[in-house]
C-alpha cells in the first residue's frame, strides 16, 4: 500500500473511539483523563499559578489596575497629579483664611453713616443690626474662571462646566499659524 492510503487510514483510525481490527474483533479506544497522577498533581500546578500559594483577595483585576501592564506614563497623568497638589494647597490656604474677615468697605461706610442715627429712629437700629450680622458674616471669594462666564463677572453662574478644569477645554491653533496671520496683518 502507499504511504498516504496508510497515513489517511491511521487519521481515520484515530479520529474514531470504536474500530473493528483486521480479526474482526472490535476494539475500542479508552481515553483515561485523569489517572491518580494526574490528579496528585493537579493541586501544586494550581497553587504555583499564585505566588503566595493561593488566591489573592485583591478584588480589583490586574487589567482594571492603573499600573497594568506597566505603570501610566507621566505625562498621561500629570493633570492628575497637578490637580490633585493644587487642591492640597488651596485647602491650606482656606485653612489659614478661615479665621481672617475681610470687612466691607461698603457695609463699613454704612454702619458708620447709620450709627450716627440709630439712636433716633426704630428703623435705624433694625438696619444698623442687619449690616451688623452681614459685617460679621464671610465674604465667599469668587472663583475668577468661573466668574468670567457670567457678563456682569460678579457672580459664579449656577450651571456646572463642560470641563472640571480649563485645561482641554478648548483647542487653540499652533502658535506659529497665530504669529504667520499677525506677519501678514
Amino acid at each position: 500500500m502507499p504511504f498516504r492510503v496508510l497515513k489517511q487510514i491511521a487519521q481515520t483510525v484515530d479520529n474514531e473511539a470504536d474500530f473493528v481490527a483486521a480479526s474482526g474483533t472490535k476494539i475500542i479506544k479508552v481515553h483515561h483523563t485523569s489517572s491518580p497522577a494526574v490528579l496528585h498533581n493537579e493541586e501544586p500546578v494550581r497553587m504555583s499559578m499564585y505566588p503566595g500559594g493561593e488566591p489573592s483577595n485583591d478584588p480589583i483585576a490586574k487589567i482594571e489596575r492603573e499600573d497594568w501592564p506597566a505603570p501610566p506614563s507621566p505625562a498621561a497623568i500629570l493633570p492628575e497629579i497637578c490637580k490633585l497638589h493644587k487642591m492640597s494647597i488651596e485647602t491650606k490656604d482656606e485653612d489659614e483664611d478661615e479665621n481672617v474677615v475681610e470687612e466691607d468697605p461698603k457695609i463699613k461706610r454704612e454702619i458708620e453713616e447709620l450709627s450716627k442715627f440709630k439712636d433716633e429712629s426704630g428703623i435705624g437700629k433694625i438696619i444698623y443690626k442687619e449690616l451688623e450680622e452681614q459685617k460679621i458674616q464671610p465674604k465667599k471669594l469668587l472663583d475668577p474662571w468661573k466668574a468670567s462666564r457670567v457678563p456682569g463677572a460678579d457672580h459664579e453662574p449656577k450651571y456646572q462646566t463642560r470641563y472640571q478644569s480649563p485645561m482641554f477645554a478648548c483647542k487653540l491653533p499652533p502658535l506659529k499659524d497665530i504669529l504667520m496671520v499677525q506677519l501678514i496683518n
